[in-house]
C-alpha cells in the first residue's frame, strides 16, 4: 500500500510540474521529444537502481545475450517512457473523438479477433505497461466501446488528478483497484469494456503463478476471475507507438477461453492467466523498447546486484 505523502513534498512536486506542463504545451511535439530524450539520458546515467534492475530484467528475460545490449535496449526504454509523459500533456492538443481515427488505427493478432471484440457481450481488456496505455484506453473507449479503467491511488493525490483529468476526456471512466468490484460487475452488466493493466508482480493475494519470458512469475488474476463469474470475454490490449506523431496502433488478441474447463477455480484462473501473460510477452517481443523493464516482475533475480559501471556507459554520457 502506498504511503501517504507530505503535505508539502505533494504541493512541491505538483507547483514545480505546473510550469513543465505549460511549457511543454507551447514546444512542437518534435521539440519536446527532444528535450525529455535528453532528460532520460541524464536519468538513465543518474538513477542507477532503475537502471540496473532495467538492464538485469531485460538479460533475464533472453531478448538480448550482451550487457552491451542490454544497456542499449533499457536506454530506449527510459527514453520511450518520457515521450509518454509528454504526450499524456499533449494528447488532447492532437486527438480529440472526431478525428482519433487518424491517429490510432485497430490491429488484430487472430483473424476472429475482430468479429469476437464487435459480439462480446462485454469486454475485459488485460493491459500492460507498454506503448502507451493512455492511448490504450482513450482510444479503445471511442473506438470500440466505453471502458472502465482500473488504477493504482496515486502516491501524489494532485498530479493523479491531472493525469486521471486526461483519462475521462473520451468515454473512459475509472475506478480505484481498492474499491473496484463494484464498479467492474456495474460495467459488464451495462455491456462495457473494462482495462486492468496485468503485467506486474501481483502478491500471493491477488495473483497466480504464471511463466515470463520463461521464467517463473506471479500474475493478477482479476481479469481470469472477473471472466469466470461474468462470461466477459478476455482480450489483451495493447498501443504500440508506430512514429513520434501520436500515431499508434492498439493491437487485440482474443478472445482468450478456456476449451475444457476444469471446474477448479483456482487451476482455471491460473490458465488463464498464463494464456494473457503469453499474450502480453508475445506483444513485448515485437517491440521491447516500448515495455517499462525497471517495473518489478520476477521475484527469482537479484535486481539489485552489481552496478553497472560509469566506464560502460560512456556511450550514453
Amino acid at each position: 500500500m502506498a504511503k501517504s505523502k507530505n503535505i508539502f513534498l505533494e504541493n512541491l512536486e505538483y507547483y514545480l510540474l505546473i510550469p513543465l506542463i505549460f511549457i511543454v504545451r507551447l514546444l512542437s511535439l518534435k521539440t519536446a521529444f527532444k528535450i525529455v530524450s535528453f532528460g532520460a539520458r541524464m536519468a538513465f546515467i543518474v538513477d542507477r537502481r532503475h537502471r540496473n534492475r532495467a538492464i538485469q530484467h531485460i538479460l533475464h528475460s533472453g531478448i538480448v545475450n550482451s550487457e552491451k545490449s542490454a544497456q542499449k535496449l533499457a536506454f530506449a526504454s527510459f527514453v520511450h517512457f518520457a515521450k509518454i509523459g509528454v504526450e499524456i500533456i499533449k494528447i488532447d492538443q492532437y486527438i480529440n473523438p472526431e478525428n482519433i481515427s487518424e491517429y490510432i488505427k485497430l490491429t488484430y493478432v487472430n483473424p476472429e479477433a475482430e468479429k469476437a471484440l464487435k459480439n462480446a457481450k462485454a469486454i475485459i481488456y488485460a493491459g500492460a505497461h507498454y506503448g502507451n496505455w493512455e492511448i490504450s484506453g482513450l482510444g479503445s473507449s471511442v473506438l470500440v466501446r466505453p471502458i472502465v479503467s482500473v488504477m493504482r491511488p496515486f502516491d501524489n493525490k494532485k498530479i493523479g488528478d491531472y493525469i486521471i483529468s486526461k483519462r475521462r476526456m473520451f468515454n473512459q471512466e475509472v475506478c480505484d483497484k481498492n474499491s473496484a468490484i463494484k464498479p467492474l460487475l456495474k460495467a459488464i452488466s451495462e455491456g462495457k469494456a473494462i482495462g486492468i493493466l496485468s503485467d506486474q508482480h501481483a502478491g500471493s493475494s491477488v495473483g497466480v503463478a504464471t511463466t515470463f519470458f520463461g521464467h517463473p512469475a506471479r500474475t493478477h488474476f482479476s481479469p481470469a476471475m472477473l471472466h469466470i463469474k461474468t462470461g466477459a470475454s478476455i482480450f489483451v490490449g495493447i498501443a504500440r507507438r508506430l512514429d513520434d506523431n501520436f500515431k499508434y496502433e492498439i493491437s487485440f488478441t482474443g478472445p482468450l477461453e478456456l476449451k475444457n474447463p476444469t471446474g477448479n477455480r483456482e487451476k482455471d484462473m491460473q490458465k488463464l492467466a498464463q494464456m494473457y501473460t503469453t499474450g502480453i510477452e508475445n506483444e513485448i517481443r515485437k517491440d521491447p523498447s516500448q515495455w517499462v523493464w525497471c517495473h518489478r516482475r520476477w521475484l527469482n533475480i537479484n535486481r539489485y546486484g552489481k552496478a553497472t559501471s560509469i566506464d560502460s556507459l560512456s556511450n550514453f554520457i
